[in-house]
């Protein structure tokens, strides 16, 4: 299981491109299309649920004043969602700023020190946290134009 984020109003640095019906598609459609996304990073983001619950429970925490009760609560959901424009470039500022202060690599080390302390058959090990991570989220908000949670 994963969460699948599609920005509703990306900004775009050129128009998707064309691709056969899905069943023709070949490795080099595939490669072409991802490498869009990769360039339009404001159109696409997942996360599988491991790394998406860490993420979401700090993204929630550092941005409580923004977030509705609601909108933290709907981020545990693949229930569509949305999070206006709005509210994702006021999360983007505020975790860009984080990682600017070195505040989210701070937490990335905490953070792995707690689950290197655990049992090792604790499942919360098995959810992992990164600045990368944080960053990647944050640069899609940046570009979404608001986006909904599937």
């Amino acid at each position: 299981m994963g969460f699948d984020l599609s920005g509703m109003n990306p900004n775009l640095t050129r128009q998707e491109p064309e691709l056969p019906p899905f069943p023709e598609r070949t490795d080099k459609d595939w490669e072409k299309y991802h490498d869009w996304q990769e360039e339009n990073c404001g159109t696409y983001f997942r996360n599988n649920v491991w790394w998406w619950r860490p993420l979401w429970n700090f993204v929630s925490s550092v941005c409580e004043d923004i977030l509705t009760e609601k909108d933290i609560e709907s981020g545990s959901y693949n229930d569509g969602h949305k999070i206006s424009k709005t509210k994702a470039g006021k999360m983007a500022k505020r975790l860009h700023g984080l990682i600017e202060d070195n505040t989210v690599k701070k937490y990335e080390a905490l953070y792995k020190e707690e689950l290197d302390s655990l049992e090792q058959d604790d499942w919360d090990k098995s959810y992992p946290f990164s600045e990368d991570n944080v960053r990647k989220f944050a640069n899609f908000c940046a570009n979404s134009g608001g986006f909904q949670i599937w």
